[in-house]
């Protein structure tokens, strides 16, 4: 029951600690099938839930096994649809507690209620990279499929893509790919088990592969997230909505990544080069790269509505910093990993936030302020309202810096831009 309650709260969380969530592939999804979701690992706990909070048909999903080390944990992680899945690391006996849970999830597809989710890389990381696809997942779905004498168990790989998941109000892709069906490795399972299970891994990795971001050398890192930043900065996406269908932005960063996988070292070399005589330039004349791929956002309308909107925006971000600032303290302090980081700030927020609206509206009330107490109710759209006027701002003022500068040096900036830009197209 648990689990259905918290689903709308967790949505919201979503909405408000990402800019845009881009939902990509729910409409073709295979119906009435049982399926195994398999996703990439690029946080510790967001990616399980961000499925579950979305999609209509209720998943459970595989957990750690070390944490369900104590009764109330166990309860607790049953409520909201978690299951035990013990690694080699945690020790033999662990690992024979496996076959109860294999045995729970193959009823649990072949049930038709309720499908299942399995982070497919088996560990998290915060890198933009794939990591190996390992066999749980085609194991779990050719157990449940002969076990059940199922017609068909789907497989969608499941790709997940922040643009920073440690940097709130980050953008947040979320798309199903292409289903692998287990009829279609039937007669190779009944000559080889092992050799399906490969196959089906194989094909599972390959899929995730090509919609997930991945920068294979770590040193290449920090430049293709500037590269990614530039490309974003040309995107004029609205406000709302801020659940999306659209999947370009996505295609233009896997574009980008891989074009600088395939690299020549010289050419990469060359263009890092260049990148770090643009960034010396917008130091040097304290510019950003948002004021050079949008120039016309400090124009005379955006002043007007960031000038009467000023107060509501006063407001709103008083009267809503303090939760926000509690629940960041509490997580920095908290998280011993970055991956870590922006879990625990919306589970943090998921209960800090409201309690804080909560002691607010008891204090007006107590206060006899009956009037003012309906200024709480407003809080959530006032809060939604600065974050949005503070982006609008950000824009607005990464303009004007660029307007007040001297034309010879942006030009010089912006043609350096298009050159690094131009040297990622296909």
């Amino acid at each position: 029951m648990l689990y259905y309650w918290l689903k709308f709260p967790i949505r919201m969380g979503f909405i408000t600690y990402c800019r845009k969530v881009f939902m990509v592939g729910e409409d073709e999804l295979p119906k009435d099938v049982p399926i195994v979701y398999a996703s990439n690992h690029p946080t510790a706990f967001l990616d399980p839930i961000l499925p579950a909070a979305f999609l209509d048909k209720a998943v459970w999903f595989a957990l750690r096994g070390d944490s369900f080390s104590s009764k109330t944990a166990k309860f607790f992680l049953n409520q909201v649809h978690c299951v035990p899945f013990f690694r080699f690391g945690d020790g033999f006996q662990s690992l024979r507690q496996n076959a109860a849970t294999f045995k729970f999830i193959y009823k649990l597809l072949a049930g038709g209620k309720f499908n299942f989710l399995i982070m497919a890389e088996g560990r998290h990381g915060y890198r933009k990279k794939l990591k190996p696809i390992q066999k749980g997942t085609a194991n779990i779905a050719f157990g449940a499929w002969k076990k059940h004498k199922l017609d068909d168990i789907a497989i969608v790989p499941t790709a997940i893509n922040f643009t920073d998941s440690h940097q709130f109000r980050s953008w947040l892709t979320l798309k199903y790919v292409d289903a692998i069906h287990i009829k279609d490795y039937a007669g190779l399972y009944e000559e080889d088990p092992r050799k399906a299970v490969e196959a089906v891994t194989e094909e599972l990795e390959e899929r995730l592969r090509k919609n997930v971001v991945h920068i294979e050398y770590d040193a290449d890192e920090p430049y293709v997230n500037q590269l990614l930043d530039i490309e974003r900065n040309n995107a004029r996406m609205p406000v709302f909505p801020v659940v999306s269908k659209d999947s370009s932005m996505l295609k233009k960063e896997i574009r980008i990544a891989d074009v600088v996988n395939s690299m020549d070292q010289t050419d990469k070399e060359e263009m890092f080069e260049l990148m770090d005589a643009y960034n010396a330039g917008l130091e040097k004349n304290k510019l950003s790269d948002l004021g050079l791929a949008q120039p016309n956002r400090y124009n005379l309308f955006n002043s007007i509505l960031l000038l009467l909107g000023l107060v509501p925006y006063l407001v709103g971000y008083a009267l809503n910093w303090p939760p926000f600032k509690i629940c960041y303290k509490l997580a920095d302090r908290m998280a011993n990993k970055i991956e870590f980081h922006a879990s625990l700030r919306l589970a943090l927020g998921l209960f800090v936030i409201p309690a804080w609206w909560v002691l607010l509206l008891t204090g007006a009330l107590i206060a006899g302020a009956g009037w003012w107490s309906l200024l709480v109710f407003a809080l959530p759209f006032l809060g939604y309202f600065a974050l949005t006027f503070q982006e609008l701002f950000e824009k607005w003022n990464a303009a004007r810096k660029v307007a007040w500068t001297d034309k010879k040096t942006t030009h010089k900036l912006t043609l350096i831009r298009e050159d690094l830009l131009g040297r990622v197209e296909d």
